[in-house]
């Protein structure tokens, strides 16, 4: 089974656990489909009542993608750690260089953008027009995925066989 490499994973390891019959799905998956180094993204519906769990390929120009992937939260599957992101982590990460984040500044002569090392919070709350915070959002539109209800038991699924859960 491919996984993220020992070597990139971050310190203090978050393992979620899911029901077995889940792990085995996924298990099943990632068997069938060895060549790939996936990482799993859980998307919150908007249902409120469930969530999708996407297998994505490690793609170098995701930058959020790549930063989670080295992280510290990791789905544990039969004896593997494979990392997993959240939507989250598309909304409201930023990049952080020498240990600060970074935000968007607007000049306000040239109207021109520029990263930079975020401001105290005193300076963005007088100067919050001038303010940007870098956003990304994940769009998929195929793929393989499985529904999970707020237990972690499966909905519905799409990985390429059978695709409904009775």
């Amino acid at each position: 089974m491919m996984s993220c490499s020992s070597s990139k994973m971050g310190p203090n390891k978050i393992a979620y656990l899911f029901p077995i019959q889940t792990e085995d799905v996924i298990n099943d998956f990632l068997e069938k489909n060895k060549t790939v180094d996936y990482v799993m993204y859980l998307l919150t519906n908007s249902d409120g009542v469930s969530s999708t769990l996407y297998f994505l390929e490690l793609d170098e120009d995701d930058d959020v993608l790549n930063r989670c992937a080295q992280g510290n939260r990791y789905v544990y599957v039969d004896g593997e750690y494979i990392p997993i992101v959240f939507d989250y982590d598309y909304k409201f990460s930023t990049e952080v260089i020498d240990n600060k984040p970074q935000i968007i500044m607007i000049d306000e002569k040239t109207e021109m953008e520029r990263k930079e090392d975020i401001p105290s919070l005193e300076f963005r709350s007088k100067n919050i027009h001038l303010i940007g915070y870098p956003r990304t959002d994940r769009i998929i539109d195929w793929g393989y995925y499985i529904i999970i209800n707020h237990n972690g038991n499966i909905i519905e699924k799409s990985l390429g066989s059978s695709n409904t859960e009775e």
